[in-house]
């Protein structure tokens, strides 16, 4: 698949805005080795870069002070970093970051949300050098595309520079935006929506996000929105407001799962799981994922349907995720003890409930899960999208499985062949397990089928040239 020849004449040269960056470090024999990152977001935006004439992608430079020049041997673009001062970072990224924007996106406002000036300030500071970087190199007909909660404020930053009006910004969400009950409660609500207003397109996930951003703008900013269009007017300029899913490298999935060292390696596991049938949960380590309500439900389901032990097992792998931050200290902690009980209560010699592991996996040992399980149990409290939810159903494109899906995450809205759960329900959690595992294959299939057709239409190609396309528009 590839973008559209216009999208591609359009992108004379793109350029790329992230706090990550599109590689990590490994050390191997105290050497250490630069590989590209398999994230789901550097994974979504690989096809932007490849079908653009020219490519830059800009980032923080978090992995141990890499120069640019021994990076750029290892990628097939050019990423420059932004380096500020690291005294910052404590109060932009732990901060004002994870500790108020993401609990307040996800709509989970509690006690460990600190409205602190400080790091308020910080959060200012990063993303300035992330405009100034952006300023150094930018040049007429660029595509500036800033990703995330990190950067709200680059945008318009970027508009005070006085960047030229030729060059087109865009801005992707990747996380919910909250409704205006919950964002009024930020002191600097309003110039996060003025950093964001200074992109020329706003994309979100799905349109209740793009909803709750409009009755911010209205109800805050006093701003004049144009709904059914999607516009926005401010300050003598017209931003587009657009619902545009991202999708996955559905091609690239099946390569994956086709491969025949995956298919012996998914065979091996079920092997050494040794259940009829297998679970499987794949999240980050992040209290929005929900994963303590699955465990419960996991044991409810034990309880209430004692036919199914010994015949069901479940593995959840749980990638370690900010862990300088207490609040997911706390989390793993209380996830490995409730596994731990449900284990001591349920387990026989011989078959073991639950398979934990608190690590990231290689690519090839995914995708052997992913291919090995019956049942995706995807059930976030909250997600923008949730992309794992889309991998399995990639994974399953030639065979039967089941995906129950929270009702809470973005791909809800599409997925609507999966089995819809309210996650913060225990009871009706573990009652779609049990429909799961009892669903006749023809069934499984049929649903399969219905899900593979969504996710191959509206893929990552899709997603960029719909974004791409949008922020072209003059009409």
């Amino acid at each position: 698949m590839t973008l559209k020849n216009q999208n591609k004449q359009n992108l004379h040269r793109l350029i790329l805005v992230t706090n990550r960056e599109p590689f990590h470090c490994v050390d191997r024999d105290g050497k250490i080795y630069i590989e590209r990152s398999t994230g789901g977001l550097v994974t979504a935006l690989e096809p932007a870069m490849e079908h653009a004439h020219e490519a830059v992608w800009i980032s923080a430079n978090h992995e141990n002070a890499i120069s640019s020049e021994s990076v750029q041997q290892e990628i097939p673009y050019r990423w420059i970093a932004v380096n500020y001062d690291k005294s910052l970072h404590e109060g932009y990224y732990s901060g004002f970051s994870n500790r108020v924007l993401w609990p307040l996106f996800h709509s989970m406002i509690g006690n460990h949300m600190k409205f602190q000036i400080g790091e308020w300030n910080h959060y200012q500071e990063v993303n300035r050098e992330f405009a100034n970087t952006i300023m150094q190199i930018s040049k007429s007909d660029d595509f500036i595309w800033i990703h995330d909660y990190q950067l709200t404020l680059v945008p318009d930053f970027l508009r005070k520079r006085k960047i030229d009006p030729n060059i087109r910004i865009g801005f992707f969400l990747h996380i919910p935006f909250p409704s205006y009950d919950l964002f009024r409660t930020l002191p600097w609500g309003a110039e996060i929506l003025k950093g964001m207003l200074g992109a020329n397109l706003i994309g979100f996930h799905i349109n209740d996000y793009s909803q709750h951003f409009f009755n911010c703008v209205e109800a805050i900013l006093k701003i004049r929105c144009d709904r059914s269009r999607g516009l926005i007017y401010y300050e003598n300029r017209v931003i587009r407001v657009k619902a545009i899913p991202i999708g996955i490298n559905v091609v690239k999935v099946h390569e994956f799962v086709s491969d025949k060292a995956i298919i012996a390696s998914s065979k091996k596991l079920r092997e050494e799981i040794g259940a009829k049938c297998l679970i499987m949960g794949v999240d980050r380590l992040d209290y929005t994922k929900g994963i303590l309500k699955r465990l419960s439900a996991l044991e409810k389901f034990y309880e209430r349907y004692p036919k199914h032990r010994r015949q069901v097992s479940m593995i959840q792998l749980a990638v370690p995720s900010r862990t300088e931050i207490e609040q997911y200290q706390e989390l793993r902690e209380e996830i490995e003890r409730l596994v731990g009980h449900i284990n001591g209560l349920y387990a026989q010699p011989g078959w073991t409930p639950i398979t934990y592991m608190c690590r990231s996996l290689p690519p090839h040992d995914l995708f052997a899960l992913y291919h090995a399980a019956d049942i995706g149990l995807v059930t976030p409290l909250r997600d923008g999208m949730n992309l794992v939810a889309k991998e399995y159903v990639a994974a399953h494109h030639n065979n039967a499985g089941v995906l129950i899906l929270s009702e809470l995450a973005g791909a809800a809205e599409e997925l609507t062949d999966a089995i819809l759960v309210n996650p913060y329900d225990d009871n009706a959690m573990a009652d779609a397990i049990n429909t799961a595992v009892r669903m006749p294959l023809a069934e499984q299939k049929r649903r399969m089928k219905k899900l593979n057709e969504i996710i191959m239409h509206y893929d990552v190609y899709d997603w960029v040239n719909k974004f791409t396309s949008e922020a072209y528009r003059n009409d």
